[in-house]
């Protein structure tokens, strides 16, 4: 008996790690979440974890139908269910959004709603290259790239042909070609650098990684404070900083040598992988 207990444990179906988003599961809040985005995955992530760490109600990732008015339904349906709780003095609960798209269509709505707008940003001299998006009853939060920061990873590199650098430095225009870059920077012998977490491991020597996990708990404290019945805050969050991740695989395609100074820096190394006439000694 104990034996078939234990197989039908073993043959149940394992639930996806977002299993709060499927059809059916009850939210008390909710998140519009940009599409196609490795870093933005990572920041709605931290906003779950840093919702539950504070004890607060689970968020569900929500994608508005077009049938139904897109964000523009969405914001009008959420209006009239706390309608009645502003009458009555009743707590509302904020709800979130993430990525730029999500954020310009929220904030072109000009709804009065509780919420949180989360971005990434590049900054020079702390100040965002592309204008942050504003909330009328809300708080914004934004990683901050600095650039000076970047500039001084990028002077930290070995001696050799310059670096070609393939950075989106504004996330409201269409992002450079990762092909093309890379294609260029095998033939001319040049490390790639990209700060989209997606291309590590993919032939990009180094990449820099906005703090989007960081970015998402941010977002889940604002959360927390709007949840309370705290005013927002009146100026941006900045969430500061970026890792650096080397793939020496990459870097020995191009016959790059990389100091051991510089991997010393490094958040996240990727070794090559061990070759077959070494594999025994």
């Amino acid at each position: 008996m104990r034996r078939l207990v234990i197989l039908a444990l073993l043959l149940l179906p394992v639930l996806p790690a977002f299993a709060e988003d499927e059809p059916g599961t009850t939210c008390d809040l909710q998140a519009l979440l940009d599409r196609d985005d490795a870093g933005l995955l990572v920041a709605y992530d931290g906003l779950r974890k840093g919702l539950e760490i504070a004890r607060l109600p689970r968020v569900c990732r929500h994608d508005p139908a077009p049938e139904t008015g897109g964000i523009v339904g969405f914001l009008e349906r959420r209006a009239m269910t706390v309608a009645p709780l502003r009458e009555n003095g009743g707590r509302i609960d904020p709800f979130f959004a993430i990525g730029d798209a999500s954020c310009a269509a929220v904030q072109k709505a000009g709804t009065n709603l509780p919420c949180v707008l989360a971005v990434t940003r590049y900054t020079a001299k702390r100040e965002p290259l592309v204008p942050l998006p504003r909330a009328v009853n809300g708080t914004v939060v934004y990683t901050d790239v600095a650039l000076e920061q970047v500039d001084a990873v990028v002077a930290s590199m070995p001696a050799g042909p310059a670096p070609l650098m393939l950075l989106h430095r504004d996330p409201t225009g269409p992002a450079p070609s990762f092909e093309e870059a890379l294609k260029r920077a095998r033939k001319e012998k040049r490390p790639l650098v990209s700060d989209n977490r997606a291309h590590f491991g993919l032939g990009a020597v180094v990449v820099l990684v906005a703090r989007h996990d960081l970015l998402g708990k941010a977002a889940a404290d604002e959360g927390r404070r709007l949840r309370h019945g705290e005013q927002p805050r009146k100026e941006p969050r900045a969430v500061p900083g970026f890792e650096i991740w080397v793939d020496l695989a990459a870097a020995d395609a191009i016959g790059l040598e990389l100091s051991l100074s510089f991997l010393a820096r490094a958040d996240r190394l990727r070794r090559p992988k061990p070759s077959a006439s070494g594999a025994g000694r």
